[in-house]
Protein backbone atom coordinates (compact mmCIF):
# COMPACT_ATOMS: atom_id res chain seq x y z
CA UNK A 1 0.00 0.00 0.00
CA UNK A 2 1.31 3.40 -1.23
CA UNK A 3 0.24 6.58 -1.65
CA UNK A 4 0.01 6.41 -5.33
CA UNK A 5 -2.14 2.96 -5.09
CA UNK A 6 -4.94 5.81 -4.41
CA UNK A 7 -7.28 8.76 -5.91
CA UNK A 8 -7.96 11.85 -4.77
CA UNK A 9 -10.88 13.91 -5.50
CA UNK A 10 -12.10 17.02 -3.98
CA UNK A 11 -14.99 16.47 -1.36
CA UNK A 12 -18.11 17.89 -1.91
CA UNK A 13 -21.04 18.22 1.00
CA UNK A 14 -22.31 14.35 0.00
CA UNK A 15 -19.02 13.38 1.49
CA UNK A 16 -19.81 14.39 5.27
CA UNK A 17 -20.23 10.95 5.87
CA UNK A 18 -16.64 9.92 5.03
CA UNK A 19 -15.78 13.04 6.87
CA UNK A 20 -17.43 11.70 9.47
CA UNK A 21 -15.43 8.72 9.95
CA UNK A 22 -12.17 10.92 9.01
CA UNK A 23 -12.68 12.94 12.33
CA UNK A 24 -12.97 9.54 14.40
CA UNK A 25 -9.71 8.51 13.03
CA UNK A 26 -7.96 11.82 13.48
CA UNK A 27 -9.20 12.47 17.06
CA UNK A 28 -8.43 8.90 18.19
CA UNK A 29 -11.72 7.93 19.21
CA UNK A 30 -11.56 4.59 20.70
CA UNK A 31 -12.22 2.11 17.96
CA UNK A 32 -11.53 2.09 14.37
CA UNK A 33 -14.01 4.58 13.02
CA UNK A 34 -17.11 2.25 13.49
CA UNK A 35 -20.19 3.74 13.81
CA UNK A 36 -19.49 4.05 17.58
CA UNK A 37 -16.80 6.28 17.09
CA UNK A 38 -18.74 8.72 14.57
CA UNK A 39 -21.48 8.89 16.99
CA UNK A 40 -19.35 9.54 19.79
CA UNK A 41 -17.07 12.34 17.45
CA UNK A 42 -21.24 13.62 17.13
CA UNK A 43 -21.77 14.26 20.38
CA UNK A 44 -18.73 15.76 21.52
CA UNK A 45 -19.43 19.55 20.40
CA UNK A 46 -15.88 20.54 19.85
CA UNK A 47 -15.39 18.04 17.69
CA UNK A 48 -18.69 18.10 15.48
CA UNK A 49 -18.16 21.68 14.22
CA UNK A 50 -15.28 19.93 11.81
CA UNK A 51 -17.70 18.12 9.95
CA UNK A 52 -21.32 18.83 10.59
CA UNK A 53 -23.05 20.38 7.56
CA UNK A 54 -19.53 20.49 5.37
CA UNK A 55 -19.64 22.07 2.49
CA UNK A 56 -20.71 25.24 3.04
CA UNK A 57 -19.31 28.52 1.99
CA UNK A 58 -15.17 28.38 2.30
CA UNK A 59 -15.06 24.93 3.48
CA UNK A 60 -12.09 22.88 1.34
CA UNK A 61 -11.37 19.30 1.47
CA UNK A 62 -9.77 16.04 -0.49
CA UNK A 63 -11.33 12.51 -0.22
CA UNK A 64 -8.34 9.60 -0.32
CA UNK A 65 -9.76 6.17 -2.44
CA UNK A 66 -8.37 3.17 -2.69
CA UNK A 67 -7.44 3.04 -6.18
CA UNK A 68 -9.72 0.21 -7.98
CA UNK A 69 -11.93 -0.46 -5.22
CA UNK A 70 -13.21 2.68 -4.10
CA UNK A 71 -12.92 1.99 -0.78
CA UNK A 72 -12.40 5.15 1.94
CA UNK A 73 -8.81 5.57 2.61
CA UNK A 74 -8.84 8.88 3.85
CA UNK A 75 -9.74 12.71 4.07
CA UNK A 76 -8.22 16.23 4.72
CA UNK A 77 -10.39 19.03 5.02
CA UNK A 78 -10.42 22.85 6.22
CA UNK A 79 -13.29 25.00 7.37
CA UNK A 80 -13.45 28.54 8.90
CA UNK A 81 -14.38 27.71 12.43
CA UNK A 82 -13.94 28.66 15.75
CA UNK A 83 -12.20 25.59 17.33
CA UNK A 84 -9.70 23.95 19.20
CA UNK A 85 -7.15 25.46 16.77
CA UNK A 86 -8.62 28.94 16.56
CA UNK A 87 -5.55 31.72 15.66
CA UNK A 88 -7.53 34.38 14.04
CA UNK A 89 -10.76 35.32 11.40
CA UNK A 90 -10.29 34.22 7.98
CA UNK A 91 -7.85 31.33 9.45
CA UNK A 92 -9.66 27.83 8.56
CA UNK A 93 -9.04 24.87 10.59
CA UNK A 94 -7.09 21.75 9.21
CA UNK A 95 -8.79 18.01 9.90
CA UNK A 96 -6.67 15.14 8.78
CA UNK A 97 -7.72 11.44 9.39
CA UNK A 98 -6.26 8.13 7.07
CA UNK A 99 -7.12 4.49 7.95
CA UNK A 100 -4.91 3.18 10.35
CA UNK A 101 -3.82 0.89 7.60
CA UNK A 102 -2.73 3.19 5.25
CA UNK A 103 -0.56 5.59 7.80
CA UNK A 104 3.05 5.91 7.10
CA UNK A 105 2.63 5.08 3.36
CA UNK A 106 2.94 8.98 2.07
CA UNK A 107 -1.16 9.00 2.33
CA UNK A 108 -1.61 11.92 4.56
CA UNK A 109 1.28 13.74 3.01
CA UNK A 110 -0.61 13.55 -0.40
CA UNK A 111 -3.53 14.89 0.93
CA UNK A 112 -2.18 17.01 2.85
CA UNK A 113 -0.49 19.21 -0.02
CA UNK A 114 -3.65 18.77 -2.25
CA UNK A 115 -5.76 20.56 -0.03
CA UNK A 116 -2.86 23.30 0.29
CA UNK A 117 -2.68 23.61 -3.50
CA UNK A 118 -6.66 23.89 -3.13
CA UNK A 119 -7.08 26.10 -0.21
CA UNK A 120 -3.69 28.08 -1.06
CA UNK A 121 -5.75 30.57 -3.33
CA UNK A 122 -8.48 31.70 -0.72
CA UNK A 123 -6.73 31.74 2.58
CA UNK A 124 -3.15 33.36 2.95
CA UNK A 125 -3.02 31.23 6.56
CA UNK A 126 -4.33 27.79 7.90
CA UNK A 127 -4.10 26.46 11.13
CA UNK A 128 -4.80 22.96 12.77
CA UNK A 129 -4.48 21.46 16.21
CA UNK A 130 -2.34 18.14 17.06
CA UNK A 131 -1.15 16.00 19.72
CA UNK A 132 2.08 17.14 20.55
CA UNK A 133 3.43 13.81 20.64
CA UNK A 134 2.26 12.71 16.91
CA UNK A 135 4.50 11.70 14.58
CA UNK A 136 2.40 14.10 12.01
CA UNK A 137 4.29 17.25 13.89
CA UNK A 138 7.43 16.30 11.53
CA UNK A 139 5.22 16.09 8.05
CA UNK A 140 3.18 19.60 9.30
CA UNK A 141 6.21 20.79 10.16
CA UNK A 142 7.79 19.98 6.75
CA UNK A 143 4.99 21.56 4.85
CA UNK A 144 5.33 25.45 6.78
CA UNK A 145 3.44 24.64 9.73
CA UNK A 146 5.02 26.11 12.93
CA UNK A 147 3.74 25.54 16.47
CA UNK A 148 2.11 28.89 17.58
CA UNK A 149 4.24 30.00 20.70
CA UNK A 150 1.92 29.77 23.93
CA UNK A 151 -0.53 27.47 22.47
CA UNK A 152 -0.19 24.31 24.12
CA UNK A 153 -3.43 22.89 25.93
CA UNK A 154 -4.28 19.68 27.38
CA UNK A 155 -6.54 18.64 25.09
CA UNK A 156 -9.74 16.13 25.77
CA UNK A 157 -7.67 12.80 26.91
CA UNK A 158 -5.35 14.41 29.59
CA UNK A 159 -2.62 14.78 27.26
CA UNK A 160 -0.97 17.42 25.44
CA UNK A 161 -2.37 19.43 21.73
CA UNK A 162 -0.43 22.30 20.40
CA UNK A 163 -1.93 24.58 18.14
CA UNK A 164 0.56 24.98 14.39
CA UNK A 165 0.14 27.82 11.70
CA UNK A 166 1.06 27.92 8.18
CA UNK A 167 1.85 31.29 6.15
CA UNK A 168 0.81 30.89 2.68
CA UNK A 169 4.31 30.94 1.16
Amino acid sequence: MRAEHIETRLATGEDEPMLWIALAWAAHMPGDGSSDDVQAARTEPALAVYAENFGTAGDVGVIALEAGTHGFVGAAWLRPIRAYAFVRENVPELAIGVDSAWRGHGVGGRLMRELLEAADSDYAATCLSVRRENPAVRLYERLGYEMVPGSVIENRVGGESITMLRTRP
